[in-house]
């Protein structure tokens, strides 16, 4: 006999529209500037202070008086693209990263998302209470006789909300770790639609 959880999992995944397409069904830019890379070195070189997780790798080719630009934010950037699609993964989001822009200590990554695992996703966030929750919302609508189609349509919304999500989430994640080392390092993940007219302006106002 199928297991309340396995059928309840069921349930959620039923609702989900899944697309042909290899097609992302979401993408946003995280632009990451160093402001200070003196600091930033002194960090990596210091043994008396922690540096953020991403960079554990980094210390020992930070030992030079010169490091250039290119490798300060290729080091960050390189880790960022191995370590945050596993990551991401693990909360039930399969992502797919990719570098799009570096001027100086500055880079962008695109990050496109391509499915989400809501039971588990859900799970990650929210435990079983959550996927219990889950689960009422679509009985509730079934009570009142709404069709698989609308159902779909209506869990495809609260997919797109979800989604709209992760740019802040992801933005104050990393923000988080540089800020409890006391690095200045500003990140700022926009979407699609804001990407191009940010850069500008941010480039003119940082960088010219």
């Amino acid at each position: 006999m199928m297991s309340k959880a396995v059928k309840e999992s069921k349930e959620v995944v039923k609702y989900v529209q899944k697309s042909e397409k290899a097609e992302p069904k979401f993408s946003f830019y995280i632009n990451i500037h160093v402001l200070d890379k003196k600091q930033l070195i002194k960090a990596a070189v210091d043994s008396s202070k922690m540096v953020p997780k991403f960079m554990s790798d980094f210390t020992a080719s930070l030992g030079a008086s010169v490091v250039s630009d290119e490798s300060i934010i290729g080091q960050i950037t390189d880790e960022l693209l191995k370590e945050f699609p596993a990551e991401m993964e693990k909360a039930g989001v399969l992502t797919e990263f990719e570098q799009v822009f570096t001027k100086g200590t500055m880079a962008v990554l695109r990050c496109s998302i391509m499915s989400i695992d809501f039971a588990k996703a859900i799970r990650a966030e929210k435990g079983e209470e959550g996927i219990m929750h889950y689960q009422n919302m679509i009985d509730g609508m079934k009570y009142f006789d709404m069709s698989d189609d609308e159902i779909a349509s209506t869990m495809g919304e609260v997919e797109l909300d979800m989604l709209k999500e992760f740019p802040e989430e992801i933005g104050n994640e990393l923000k988080a770790e540089f800020e409890k080392e006391g690095l200045k390092v500003n990140v700022e993940c926009k979407t699609e639609e804001e990407q191009a007219k940010f850069l500008f302006d941010y480039m003119k106002e940082h960088m010219s």
